[in-house]
């Protein structure tokens, strides 16, 4: 209801007066306005473009890069003890661990990875399962809960997590103090 308190047979009517009663051309048939409405449309459609472009092009990036298949990566059963027939190797922090000569996953149970570092500047190394590598995986660690794993990359030895559960379909790894051009080395590695 309008405040305008005229006799309504005085009031005027905007489109009598020239001026556009229905601005940005919603409703009005004035071919100036429409024009400004299909403007502001193909706009949006190019900047909706444009965003879709670059999103599909950083959201993998931001979100985890796919590992090579034959990337140089395993994950072998662990001890901190000596094993008959198990591998003796020294982690990248120095600790003596024996290691088993059966692969867990390869890089092929690999379908993304994601290399970071946390807010104290800790590399951390996310891998993502495929079907078949979680199903191995998840079967694997939960038979063998308390013990520990090794991941292995390019020959050497990563990270040592103990199973607490088991895994479904990612693993987050810790690097702990690995010099950062070692774990610069590792993320490339995966995507060789």
């Amino acid at each position: 209801m309008s405040n305008d308190r005229r006799d309504p047979a005085e009031q005027r009517d905007p489109a009598e007066q020239g001026e556009d009663p229905a601005p940005y051309g919603f409703s009005s048939g004035n071919p100036d306005t429409s024009g400004r409405l299909w403007t502001i449309v193909a706009g949006l459609a190019v900047f909706a473009a444009i965003l879709a472009a670059v999103w599909s092009y950083l959201l993998p990036r931001l979100s985890a890069e796919p590992v090579t298949p034959n990337a140089p990566i395993e994950i072998r059963a662990a001890s901190i003890v000596m094993v008959d027939g198990w591998e003796r190797m020294k982690s990248l922090d120095g600790a003596t661990i024996f290691i088993s000569p059966e692969v867990i996953l390869y890089a092929r149970d690999l379908v993304s990875f994601r290399g970071e570092y946390d807010s104290n500047n800790i590399p951390v190394l996310t891998l993502n399962l495929s079907e078949e590598g979680a199903r191995l995986f998840k079967d694997y660690t939960a038979r063998n809960i308390g013990g520990k794993v090794a991941v292995i990359i390019n020959k050497k030895v990563y990270a040592i997590p103990l199973i607490a559960a088991p895994v479904v379909e990612s693993i987050r790894l810790e690097l702990g103090e690995v010099p950062r051009e070692d774990a610069e080395e590792a993320f490339a590695r995966l995507t060789q």
